[in-house]
């Protein structure tokens, strides 16, 4: 997927500061990365973990989109999170055909001793503004 397809504000300087970045290849090293800013000319990013700042170039890691939406703690949901309610584990990925962040069930909690997978998949945003339920438990890049 093109990451203007995942990013469509990626233009707006403002929105550079949420976007976050994953490095593959340095990821044991640096972890989750703060995008600082973009170059599209040299077709680099400038990438920070708090201690270091780096320029990979953009074939080289993901950007990782912010939802706009925040958990029960208040921290913001991002594109790849892993996130649960008290019934099941989601995954937050964008649909292209649908223009939003979708919650993709992982595993359905049926009781304490057994987990299913389970296949139906929601708009994150529709009705979640007033649900305040879901608790970022982790994302695809780290766990």
């Amino acid at each position: 997927m093109e990451r203007e397809q995942l990013l469509p504000n990626i233009n707006n300087p403002e929105y550079h500061s949420r976007l976050r970045a994953y490095w593959k290849d340095r990821t044991p090293q640096l972890g989750i990365c703060v995008v600082i800013g973009i170059n599209f000319e040299k077709n680099t990013a400038e990438i920070s973990n708090g201690s270091v700042r780096v320029y990979p170039n953009l074939s080289e890691i993901d950007l990782i989109s912010p939802t706009g939406m925040r958990d029960s703690k208040n921290n913001e949901i991002y594109n790849g999170d892993f996130v649960e309610d008290e019934e099941t584990v989601y995954e937050v990925v964008w649909n292209q055909h649908q223009t939003s962040f979708w919650l993709s069930p992982i595993k359905t909690k049926i009781n304490e001793d057994v987990l299913v997978y389970n296949l139906n998949n929601q708009t994150l945003g529709n009705g979640y503004s007033k649900r305040r339920d879901l608790k970022i438990i982790g994302n695809k890049f780290t766990s």
